[in-house]
């Protein structure tokens, strides 16, 4: 109640009207206010006692949700959860499958500061829901990733987390080249032979724009 402080207050006898002589002040003293005890609502578990599983989508894998957003509450992640097969827990170990993060907070960033973890968007779980699919882990949902699961991605993507094998949206594009401007900054340059060199490849018959490009 005091935020790590104590404090008392001092009292200007003038300011009071004066205290006689020889006397001391009696304070007033209030009624104190019992406050229960207990967990802090974002440690407690959702009830859950009563959500009918309707499907088997995650498996009986161990979920740790640390926060929500204001559309997709912490409660609620944790029910869809439960709803769709998966169990919970509010202290991540050896058997979470993920943690899901929609802010970064301290607790969030103690988790991650392990390194032992796979921490994951709030977003990864919302696809699962609407596509009503359980989805592998991409680049693009991490927000940090365990060791094995760190290897993993070197094996089936590059560093701007762009497929090896699998077709890329218009979305997942635009969020691979933010990632090579975010990584690469400054340091990315285009030749005009590599301009030429592309056109070239997949444009070889429609590019007007660069009619002299490889002219000198």
């Amino acid at each position: 109640m005091a935020s790590g402080r104590l404090a008392h207050s001092h009292y200007d006898d003038e300011a009071d009207g004066g205290v006689a002589p020889g006397k001391k002040k009696r304070r007033a003293l209030g009624v104190r206010v019992e406050r229960p005890k207990g967990v802090a609502a974002n440690f407690r578990p959702t009830d859950t006692s009563d959500i009918q599983e309707v499907s088997s989508m995650f498996g009986g894998r161990e979920f740790c949700v640390v926060n929500g957003t204001r559309d997709f509450s912490k409660e609620e992640m944790e029910k869809k959860i439960v709803e769709h097969g998966g169990c919970l827990v509010q202290n991540p170990g050896s058997e979470t499958y993920c943690v899901l993060v929609a802010r970064l907070i301290v607790r969030a960033s103690s988790i991650i500061s392990t390194g032992l973890y796979d921490v994951v968007k709030a977003s990864w779980l919302s696809e699962c829901l609407e596509t009503q699919q359980f989805l592998s882990f991409e680049p693009r949902h991490m927000i940090s990733a365990s060791p094995h699961t760190t290897a993993k991605f070197a094996e089936l993507y590059d560093q701007y987390g762009d497929s090896y094998t699998d077709d890329v949206t218009e979305e997942g594009l635009r969020e691979i080249f933010m990632k090579v401007a975010e990584i690469g900054g400054e340091r990315l340059r285009v030749t005009r032979e590599e301009i030429a060199e592309m056109e070239s490849r997949y444009f070889p018959n429609s590019s007007p724009g660069g009619l002299f490009r490889q002219c000198k």
